[in-house]
């Protein structure tokens, strides 16, 4: 939604109107026939980590109306509350429906559950998922549903798991190719390889970059390398991860 218009007779006045980046940024509220009000009028909005609205702040930062976790509005510490659709998870809320609109089901969050079935028959390994009405696996804190057809907790760990690995078995190959190439046959261990390498995983990508030092016995020198690998998975999380691994290695040609 980009602009809201209202008043068919009126030629439809501009009610409201929205800002987006990579989540809903402002809106703007603008007077009508039927709410004269105040001047146009714009309100940022304020989100927690699971994307729910949870207050509304104007022009000069000030905070005018603040939300409980789950979209309830605050009293009385809003006094006069400003029209405002989007609040549990960033979405939309119907109020004569009662109900939030996720694309492909409405959901009812007196209940947790979706007004009609869903029609993914779901995974028998996976119990929750064969619920045809259950909203985010019956865990509405830690998960989401933006579609109306999937919870997106377990996806986004898969995706950060997939990505990590692929990010840190680029490292590692290379590592062990560098060293191979510098091994030869004494049955002695050929070199001494200490490696770092940090992986950060956001948004379904995954990049990892480390330092390898490595310490030749044959030639008695010391080699650095600073191996780079990136992962891809589609995800719709903005959750950001990282991890930091170290380890020694003694390669010997013997051994690959």
């Amino acid at each position: 939604v980009v602009e809201k218009r209202v008043n068919e007779g009126a030629g439809f006045e501009l009610e409201a109107s929205y800002v987006y980046g990579h989540d809903l940024i402002s809106q703007t509220l603008h007077p009508t026939t039927q709410n004269p009000g105040p001047s146009t009028q714009t309100y940022w909005y304020l989100y927690d980590g699971h994307g729910t609205v949870r207050a509304l702040a104007d022009e000069t930062g000030a905070v005018t109306d603040e939300y409980e976790a789950f979209g309830v509005l605050l009293t009385p510490i809003t006094q006069n509350p400003k029209p405002n659709t989007y609040l549990y998870t960033g979405e939309q809320y119907d109020a004569d429906l009662g109900m939030y609109f996720l694309r492909a089901r409405y959901l009812n969050t007196q209940s947790g559950r979706f007004h009609n079935m869903d029609t993914y028959q779901g995974r028998n390994g996976e119990p929750l998922t064969l619920h045809k009405y259950v909203y985010g696996h019956q865990n509405p804190v830690m998960n989401l549903d933006p579609s109306g057809n999937l919870s997106l907790l377990s996806t986004a760990q898969t995706v950060a798991v997939i990505g990590t690995l692929t990010a840190i078995s680029g490292v590692a190959i290379s590592s062990a190719g560098l060293a191979s190439a510098m091994a030869d046959e004494d049955g002695l261990p050929d070199a001494y390889i200490f490696s770092v390498a940090g992986v950060a995983s956001s948004r379904g990508v995954s990049a990892s970059i480390g330092l390898d030092i490595i310490y030749h016995v044959k030639s008695n020198k010391f080699y650095a390398y600073t191996p780079f690998a990136i992962g891809l998975a589609p995800s719709l999380t903005s959750r950001t991860s990282g991890i930091l691994l170290a380890h020694l290695s003694l390669v010997d040609r013997s051994g690959i």
